[in-house]
């Protein structure tokens, strides 16, 4: 992650998720690169990676995670947000301890 971390500020930016989607989605790329370059708010586009990630990577309500909230650095909603990324990172570790046994030879 090539991102310098100095303040709950660099936390409300939509560049921050998307370069941390782009690692742990990497398949998700394109659709990433179209959501990015649209001309909108950073509200709607952090809105758009938490309902993708709710959606199609997930599937589960994360309404308690709003956009509008992230980018007004409200600690709260960051908090949610970044929670979530790392419990799937955890998942994707290899690792974890449930992937490492769960695999078929």
């Amino acid at each position: 992650l090539e991102f310098n971390l100095n303040s709950l500020q660099d936390l409300s930016s939509s560049k921050f998720y998307f370069e941390v989607f782009r690692i742990v989605f990497p398949y998700l790329f394109v659709t990433l690169e179209q959501i990015e370059s649209q001309q909108t708010s950073e509200e709607n586009k952090i809105q758009t990676l938490i309902d993708l990630l709710s959606k199609d990577v997930l599937t589960m309500d994360l309404s308690h995670i709003q956009g509008d909230l992230i980018v007004a650095s409200d600690e709260k909603g960051i908090w949610h947000f970044l929670e979530i990324l790392e419990e799937i990172v955890k998942m994707c570790n290899p690792t974890n301890f449930y992937f490492r046994h769960s695999t078929v030879s």
